[in-house]
Order: structure tokens, then C-alpha cells, then sequence
């Protein structure tokens, strides 16, 4: 479970750092990444507009919505969200 929390921190650290540096809401994207973002549809703390307004930052992002889950979806839904990753991780994106 302890890789559950990692995951879900550095996904917060991934979204900080691009608020931080100016990268969201950018009229033209200023870097080139391979993304997939997740969003979990019942999440209060980080609204699922912030990921699909990322999502349409980046060219070619894919845009996966949990629509069972809350603020953790690598907790509520754990084998699809394991799953997701895993695909990510292998195709070598």
C-alpha cells in the first residue's frame, strides 16, 4: 500500500511543479511530453477540469477518468489504475 501514497504524491508533485513553472493554462504548450492523465470524476480537492484542462495542454495527451473514485483512484480503484500505469510504463511513453 505504501507505493499507492508514493504514487499519489508524485502525482501531486507533478501537477505543483507544472502550475509552478507556468506550464498550465499556457496559450501554446511550452514543452513536448507523452502523457497520460487521470482524473478520478468525484475528486473535491483537485476538480477533474484541471486534468482535462492539462490534457488539452499537451498534444496527444490520453485523458483516462475514474468515475468511481474520489481523490485516490490508485486506492478505489487499484487494478485499473495499476493497470493504466503498467500499459504507460510498457509502451515506453
Amino acid at each position: 500500500m505504501d507505493w499507492l501514497l508514493l504514487a499519489g504524491f508524485c502525482g501531486f508533485l507533478f501537477f505543483f511543479g507544472l502550475a509552478y513553472f507556468g506550464l498550465l493554462g499556457a496559450d501554446e504548450p511550452r514543452y513536448a511530453q507523452v502523457a497520460r492523465e487521470m482524473l478520478a470524476r468525484h475528486d473535491w480537492i483537485t476538480p477533474p477540469s484541471f486534468a482535462e484542462e492539462l490534457a488539452r495542454a499537451i498534444p496527444d495527451a490520453r485523458l483516462e477518468v475514474f468515475e468511481r473514485s474520489g481523490h485516490y483512484p490508485f486506492v478505489e480503484e487499484p487494478r485499473r489504475f495499476a493497470r493504466l500505469v503498467g500499459e504507460f510504463l510498457a509502451s515506453g511513453s
